[in-house]
């Protein structure tokens, strides 16, 4: 009752002017619901992409999303409601804007945004399980309260790889599920590389919201089995490395690295040029948290290597940055995709869908760990085409609560792209079989849904494919991320979540051949 109680406070002489019927005030209203959008258009616009109303409730934006805009404004109140205090380093020092002109921007929000989302809207409701895949548990080797922040697969050697942030460990599988080895890890695992003799980990440092650049990059001795003893850090004191790629961009011989430093309120987009084998120079991309994902790819097609990069946390985009020949991506640059700050950006990858030689983008929304934690209709994955100069429009989107990752692969070998999508935020009250959706190619930006029973046990995230079983087809490895077991990390309980059925390790069996 107390937050209906305080929104019927804040909005009282409003919801009194609404119920008369003078056409004045009527007038007064609605000039004054029009000067807060264009205040909202003029201020809130400086970061991100304008955020419609319409993509939030009224509790959300004025209890939870507003609060925290507020005091980057320079703006710690709301009528008779006090923002608690954010980072000074995000906070405004001085306000931008009056105070009567803050609530004026507020005021439009709540008056214009529903009390709440409508629901998600399909053109095709995914069908409850499908032929192309066998579900069940891949493991019993590890905690129900697992939080899976890394699945990888060595096809070369036939071992199963999955990192578990609540006790900083890396798992080492064979291929049915044994459990092999495991390694202590100095961090959570968020990343990993794989090589004959190595492996390379990227090591969040820590792993919930946070300005410390404890992150690394720590090379460990592998020859089949782990060897925590000879390791080498490869890259220190990064900020909260969520992915990282290794390309020679410069054509010198020497392998760079290029780290999404996702950070929090400090964060950046790095490429570190070897100058040796010992010795990276480090660049900064983009000076800017939120870095999530980062491929490579010659989008221009004149021989040297390009970087598409996607960004969360605020000003959510996808951006191309192109490569002089030298290593150099700051001279050339392009802004493929831009989405409103509340989207929840979670993940990108690149495929020509259309096979006309130029590469599509495929977006995927569904975060909604922070500010906002409802159920969002806009939420799923977006197929973007690439016009052939690197112009993308939206050609499809399939709603998905949550949505968190996506693989894409001929699973039914029918001669086109399949996609499995994870959710980490599915709707666990009313659909939770739709934590794992199976989005089955029928041509032409079609594809036939399908949803999975087993997926209801937990909410999925990380995604690993390989021919498991060597019968000629691919199967899939999903890690779970349970949102109360990632609270539970944050307040120092790693006991996690119970369950007998609560598997942090599912298998998808493909059953095609």
């Amino acid at each position: 009752m107390r937050i209906e109680y305080l929104i019927g406070l804040f909005l009282l002489p409003f919801t009194l002017l609404l119920s008369s019927c003078s056409n004045p005030e009527k007038e007064r209203y609605e000039a004054y619901i029009k000067e807060g959008e264009d205040l909202a258009k003029t201020h809130c616009t400086t970061c991100h992409k304008e955020s419609s109303p319409g993509l939030l409730d009224k509790k959300t934006w004025v209890f939870d999303v507003l609060p925290q805009m507020g005091p980057r404004l320079g703006m710690h109140k709301y009528k008779n409601l006090h923002y608690k205090s954010i980072n000074p380093l995000a906070a405004s020092k001085t306000p931008a804007l009056k105070q009567e002109q803050w609530e004026n921007i507020v005021d439009y929000f709540y008056y214009t945004s529903p009390d709440s989302l409508p629901e998600q809207e399909f053109d095709r409701k995914p069908s409850a399980d499908c032929e192309t895949f066998l579900t069940h548990p891949f493991t019993d080797g590890l905690s129900l309260s697992s939080v899976i922040t890394v699945t990888k697969i060595d096809t070369l050697k036939q071992f199963v790889f999955a990192g578990d942030a609540t006790n900083s460990t890396l798992y080492k599988f064979d291929y049915t599920g044994k459990l092999l080895d495991t390694m202590k890890l100095a961090s959570p695992p968020t990343s990993m590389r794989i090589e004959p003799d190595y492996i390379d980990m990227t090591l969040a440092g820590i792993l919930h919201p946070n300005n410390e650049n404890r992150g690394q990059i720590v090379r460990y001795e592998y020859k089949g089995n782990f060897n925590s003893e000879k390791k080498e850090i490869i890259l220190d004191s990064l900020y909260r490395p969520v992915a990282s790629l290794y390309y020679d961009f410069n054509y010198d011989g020497l392998e760079d690295i290029l780290v999404c430093e996702y950070g929090n309120d400090i964060g950046r987009l790095s490429l570190y040029t070897a100058i040796d084998k010992d010795y990276y120079k480090h660049v900064i991309i983009e000076d800017v948290a939120g870095s999530i994902m980062v491929k490579t790819h010659d989008f221009n097609n004149d021989g040297f290597m390009d970087i598409i990069a996607l960004f969360a946390q605020g000003d959510e985009k996808v951006m191309i940055y192109y490569n002089d020949g030298k290593g150099d991506f700051l001279k050339k640059f392009s802004l493929a995709a831009r989405f409103p700050s509340v989207y929840g950006s979670m993940y990108l990858d690149i495929h020509d869908f259309n096979k006309d030689g130029f590469m599509d983008i495929v977006y995927v929304n569904g975060d909604n760990f922070d500010f906002s934690q409802i159920l969002k209709q806009y939420h799923g994955i977006r197929i973007l085409e690439n016009d052939g100069y690197n112009n993308f429009d939206e050609k499809y989107f399939y709603p998905v609560y949550g949505a968190g990752k996506a693989e894409i692969v001929d699973f039914d070998l029918d001669g086109d792209s399949d996609i499995i999508v994870s959710s980490n935020f599915a709707d666990m009250k009313l659909n939770p079989e739709r934590g794992i959706i199976y989005l089955e190619n029928i041509g032409s930006y079609q594809f036939m849904p399908y949803s999975f029973a087993a997926s209801a046990q937990n909410q999925w995230n990380n995604i690993a494919v390989a021919d498991l079983d060597a019968d000629g087809d691919q199967d899939v490895i999903v890690g779970a991320m349970n949102l109360e077991n990632v609270f539970n990390m944050a307040k120092k309980n790693t006991k996690g979540a119970s369950g007998e059925n609560k598997s942090p390790l599912l298998i998808l069996e493909n059953k095609t051949y």
